[in-house]
Order: structure tokens, then sequence, then C-alpha cells
């Protein structure tokens, strides 16, 4: 073997490897977002039961639906505080278990924005159909979607943050752009 062909493997091997580190950054990102993401989700559920559940409580008659709704943002809320501890970990030995599955997520902008002009839309016609019966309740039912609908642009924009949070990490340290070069997760080969 000639030194010239040594070297042309070598040259080879690390392109292999900076490619392997991007991919690895992108999943590394991705896998920050979810977390993120579940935790946004989780509070703008809560959010919106409570709200709910207010205007149940409003209605008087409706002290079952209150009671379910206060219960579920409850939990809701408590899953998010829960979830708050995951983002402690490190996420480079998590992305090693398991990768990333960010579906049920908005992953862009625009898809954030019509999952909230969704929520915003149902919200007012559910809250138009039910005025005449329930006016406290329906205002309250139209304000929840909106507030779960609030959460689709925030998780779309932390996905793109997450991005950006990490391409400056491998910036600034090119230590972590060696370690996630040997990263080989099992969910890699399988």
């Amino acid at each position: 073997m000639t030194p010239e062909m040594g070297r042309q493997e070598r040259v080879a091997r690390a392109m292999s490897r900076d490619k392997h580190a991007e991919f690895m950054a992108e999943q590394l990102a991705l896998l920050i977002a979810v977390r993120t993401s579940r935790i946004i989700t989780l509070l703008c559920l809560g959010l919106g039961m409570l709200i709910l559940s207010i205007g149940a409580v409003v209605e008087g008659e409706m002290l079952m639906v209150a009671t379910a709704t206060t219960l579920l943002g409850a939990v809701c809320s408590i899953a998010a505080i829960v979830g708050n501890r995951r983002l402690r970990r490190d996420p480079i030995n998590q992305l090693q278990k398991s990768r990333p599955n960010p579906k049920g997520f908005p992953t862009s902008s625009v898809a954030g924005r019509m999952v909230f002009a969704g929520a915003c839309l149902m919200g007012i016609t559910v809250a138009s159909i039910l005025f005449a019966e329930t006016p406290a309740l329906s205002i309250s039912l139209a304000v929840a979607l909106v507030a779960m609908g609030a959460g689709a642009p925030a998780t779309a924009n932390q996905f793109a943050r997450s991005k950006e949070q990490v391409q400056k990490l491998l910036a600034e340290d090119p230590e972590v752009r060696e370690v996630l070069a040997d990263t080989r997760p099992q969910w890699l080969y399988n």
C-alpha cells in the first residue's frame, strides 16, 4: 500500500466520520426538540383543561365535568413537571438507547400555524353552536381550544431553535463533534 492510498483512505474515513457526526447532531437536535415539545404540549393541554373547568363551574350544573377537567389539567401539569426532569438527563446517553420520534409534533412553522388556526377555528365553531345553551361553557371551551392550539407554534419553534443550538454547540466545542462521531447507537444497526 502506497502512502498516497493510505492518505486517501484516511480522508475517506474522516469524511464518513463527519457525515456520521452531522447525522448524529441532527438526531440530537431532534431529541432535544421532542423532549421540550412534550412539556410544552402537556402545559398547554393542562391550561386548556383548567380553563374549561372554570367554564363548567360557572355554569353550575356541570360539576362532574368541572371535576374531571380539573383532574385532567392537574395530571397534565404534573406530567409536565415530571417531564422537566428528563431535560436534565444526558441527551447523548438517551440517543444511544432510542431514536427520537417526532411523530405528532408540527416540525415546521407553517404546520404549527396551521394547527393553531385549526384549533382557533374549531373553538369558534363549537362556541357559536353552544353559545345559546351554555354561554360560559362555550366561551371557556373556545379559549381552552386556543390555549391548546397555542402549543403547536411553540413546538414548531422549538424544533428550529434546537437545530440552531446544536450547531452553535458544535461550532464552539469541537470535542462534542468528536463524541457524536464516536456515538454508535443501537437503533442505527437494527
